[in-house]
């Protein structure tokens, strides 16, 4: 792993950091904190999000193997990159980025919280070593193609876990390759200062817990307390370092700038009563934040054309099972560790190919040519029927409003996609959802409950959902379009769409001309 080396040594500061390994020992008078030998140097990376950053010893441990390394093949953006050229940018990127942004906004925490300072300092290193590694290791058990392949490619492949929920989920498969490069590169969690129970909490603060209510005796653990659960994966409001580093990161890496840097956010952050606290004159910031993830979505993640090609790759790998057995791949962490973005290279170049194979190199060679499905329309959900559109409509209820006269349409010529813009928690305010204080009279700080402040309305809609429907040919865009504004009048009562794409000729067309 390349960066350039650090050694601190204990003594250096009267408060130890997480980069010095200690151990608690046993002794005749009681307990007793000795520091031991790193097994190798801080490293220090220059990143273009974060500017340099310097990660502990366990960190560079974790990023030297195998499994971690697997994380450069996946982008971050998965098809977003056939859009915006630039954005090449890799889960690897990423979560080097959420590891810097955890351990230091624990820093901030011990820095400003007095709780926190009260607190034994070997408690402290290993709380900010548990954010650290939970914030490295969070993506682990990503697939292929970003969001893509749990959200679209499973259920299509009518993947069912062994487990019994309802759906895969990367979270769970992170934990498991976790285990994994522990168990592989043999590491001494003592020489860290920890213990195979820490692991466990590490698992939990991937996953996220929603701590509403909870309080530092419910966890039942001497210095564990539940404002950790929301640094890397808050379930309350949403608000985690994870959402800081993508929204900078996708951002800069497809030109669009987000409103701010967030760099004050840690700075007037509290843990108070065991929860976390932001400042309540800094909720501006909150909101820019909240602000920034809708416009990700409406400008990349949902962008029409980065739809269509993952809807035609997606249609591509599903034919292409036959021969790559991908869903089988999914509950064995060993045969998921050769899963990355290169599955599509694979499928073009893959000799002798099946029937199936076949018309995936046909749909793939499609995206390359720029020969994509073309979106028909969308219709913006009335707000007070949101709730009963959690899932998209069948293809069959848009074509069964096909004009009887035009031209013949079945399910398999479309694909109807369901989009909701919001700020993270669908028709509410995340804000409401946070906990905020203020400062006394006598310079202490306090929790602000409800009624002792107030929450402008900061944005006319906190979610709208769109139902967009594209069609696998163009020359049956005009009949699909027909067809989804006979079906909004049916379903809606009325036959507006959102936009009325005009009818002009193809790009080839034009260079015939």
């Amino acid at each position: 792993m390349d960066g350039v080396g650090s050694r601190r040594c204990a003594g250096d500061d009267d408060d130890p950091d997480y980069r010095t390994p200690v151990k608690r020992c046993k002794t005749g008078s009681g307990e007793e904190t000795k520091s031991l030998v790193a097994r190798r140097n801080t490293k220090i990376f220059n990143d273009m999000v974060h500017g340099s950053i310097e990660l502990s010893p366990l960190a560079v441990d974790i990023m030297d193997s195998t499994t971690f390394q697997r994380m450069r093949s996946l982008r971050q953006l998965g098809f977003a990159a056939w859009v915006y050229p630039s954005a090449e940018h890799s889960r690897f990127q990423h979560s080097i980025g959420v590891a810097h942004l955890a351990a230091t906004y624990m820093q901030e925490l011990i820095n400003h919280s007095s709780e926190l300072q009260a607190m034994d300092q070997e408690d402290r290193r290993r709380l900010k070593l548990l954010a650290e590694i939970a914030g490295l290791c969070h993506d682990l058990g990503h697939g292929p193609f970003s969001h893509a392949f749990e959200k679209t490619l499973l259920p299509r492949l009518g993947y069912k876990p062994r487990n019994g929920d309802q759906h895969w989920a990367h979270e769970d498969m992170s934990l498991k390759l976790l285990d994994r490069i522990i168990d592989q590169k043999g590491l001494d969690l003592e020489q860290y200062g920890l213990d195979q129970g820490d692991v466990g909490i590490i698992g939990d603060l991937i996953l996220g817990r929603d701590t509403t209510g909870m309080s530092s005796q419910s966890l039942n653990n001497g210095y564990v307390q539940p404002f950790l659960y929301e640094i890397v994966a808050c379930k309350r409001n949403g608000i985690d370092v994870d959402k800081v580093d993508y929204l900078q990161r996708d951002g800069k890496n497809c030109g669009i700038n987000c409103s701010t840097t967030f760099d004050r956010l840690p700075k007037f952050m509290r843990v108070i009563d065991g929860v976390l606290c932001f400042s309540y004159q800094n909720k501006n910031e909150l909101q820019n934040l909240l602000t920034d993830r809708r416009h990700h979505y409406k400008r990349i993640y949902h962008h029409r054309k980065g739809v269509a090609i993952e809807l035609m790759m997606s249609d591509a790998l599903v034919e292409a099972n036959g021969d790559l057995d991908i869903s089988s791949k999914v509950d064995d962490p060993e045969a998921f560790e050769r899963l990355d973005d290169s599955l599509i290279n694979v499928v073009k170049n893959w000799s002798s190919p099946s029937a199936g194979m076949k018309r995936a190199q046909d749909l793939m060679r499609r995206v390359d040519a720029r020969d994509l499905y073309s979106f028909c329309n969308e219709v913006v959900v009335p707000q007070e029927r949101v709730h009963e559109f959690k899932k998209a409509p069948k293809a069959s209820d848009i074509t069964t409003c096909q004009n009887a006269n035009g031209t013949r349409l079945t399910p398999e010529d479309i694909h109807v996609v369901r989009h909701s813009l919001d700020h993270g928690m669908k028709d509410r305010d995340p804000l409401e959802c946070v906990q905020f204080y203020h400062k006394t009279d006598g310079g202490g700080e306090t929790i602000l409950h409800e009624g002792e402040y107030t929450l402008d309305k900061w944005v006319e809609r906190m979610q709208e959902v769109r139902i967009r429907v594209y069609s696998k040919k163009r020359e049956k865009m005009v009949a699909v379009r027909s067809a989804l504004k006979q079906w909004a009048e049916r379903t809606f009562g009325t036959s507006e769409l959102k936009f009325g794409t005009p009818e002009g000729p193809r790009r080839c067309d034009r260079l015939l001309c």
